[in-house]
């Protein structure tokens, strides 16, 4: 029993600091950015990966089970459509989207 407790407790530590530096990569290109943490069983089934990067239109910009660190992979520069593409029809893509991403959702 004492295990699975310290296993949540980790967990629940790794989630934080996900959230934190997503929160920093945030304020840093000025995003802005809502955290949601639904307590509703049925999100986890629309939204499989730890944490998922929604755009107010909805779209899911990213998703992941950790947060990436932004000299690896920038996600708030390819959600707001400052990130280069590869090609024509992402860079068409991205640059149809919004550039404020309402929320960053952590699965329960």
């Amino acid at each position: 029993m004492a295990t699975a407790g310290v296993a949540e407790a980790a967990r629940e530590a790794d989630i934080q600091a996900d959230l934190e530096t997503a929160s920093a990569d945030a304020l840093r290109l000025n995003v802005p950015l809502k955290v949601l943490r639904p307590n509703n069983p049925a999100v986890a089934s629309l939204y499989p990966r730890r944490l998922t990067l929604i755009r107010p239109d909805q779209h899911v910009a990213w998703a992941g089970e950790g947060w990436p660190s932004w000299e690896e992979f920038d996600v708030f520069l390819m959600a707001t459509g400052r990130l280069p593409c590869l090609s024509r029809v992402e860079q068409a893509a991205v640059s149809s989207s919004s550039t404020a991403v309402t929320a960053l959702q952590v699965r329960p």
